[in-house]
């Protein structure tokens, strides 16, 4: 978490505007190229980890020519956090609930061939750090989306997540998981 918090204070601090232009501070006009990387729905994790790493997706969306990612994630994720006693959630958890104990094993035991330094004990939030952390290498600016309240299919004005005090979107854990993200 402690990464995620350094790359948006870092992408807060050297980034301002000149008229539609974002400007860096220490470099000259700055030309976003940006891709979504989309959250898996229930599972809470970026899709493709099954198939790939986490790096080699990075080194694809660097190579495509793209320095933005969007990175949506779930407030029900910080939720989770403070429901367990403010302790991160282990992915295969989130995995095993969204997809049954079969396809959840499966996928986590081809998301730990494909990213090894990874383990079943390894949280929701470790995941992002350690995204974060490789895309920072790779030069690629990270936004962090609270796209969801609930982690579910989205984007329709009936699933819940629509607007302010719907059933999903509780104001007070919204405040409260984009401070989660921030620190």
């Amino acid at each position: 978490m402690a990464y995620l918090l350094f790359w948006i204070l870092a992408f807060a601090a050297i980034t301002v505007t000149a008229s539609d232009n974002p400007l860096d501070t220490i470099l000259p006009l700055i030309t976003w190229a940006g891709v979504n990387w989309p959250l898996s729905r229930e599972t809470m994790i970026p899709e493709g980890l099954e198939h790939a790493s986490a790096d080699s997706i990075l080194d694809r969306i660097a190579s495509a020519g793209f320095n933005f990612i969007r990175m949506p994630y779930a407030i029900e994720m910080i939720d989770l956090f403070y429901l367990n006693n403010q302790t991160d959630t282990p992915f295969p958890q989130t995995l095993i609930s969204a997809l049954g104990p079969d396809n959840g094993a499966l996928i986590t035991s081809q998301i730990l061939l494909h990213n090894p330094i990874w383990t079943r004990n390894t949280t929701l939030f470790k995941i992002w750090s350690d995204i974060v952390r490789v895309a920072a290498r790779k030069n690629l600016y990270i936004h962090p989306d609270a796209h969801v309240s609930k982690a579910e299919w989205c984007c329709s004005q009936t699933d819940g997540n629509a607007w302010f005090g719907d059933e999903h979107f509780d104001i007070e854990n919204l405040t409260r998981g984009l401070g989660y993200v921030a620190e």
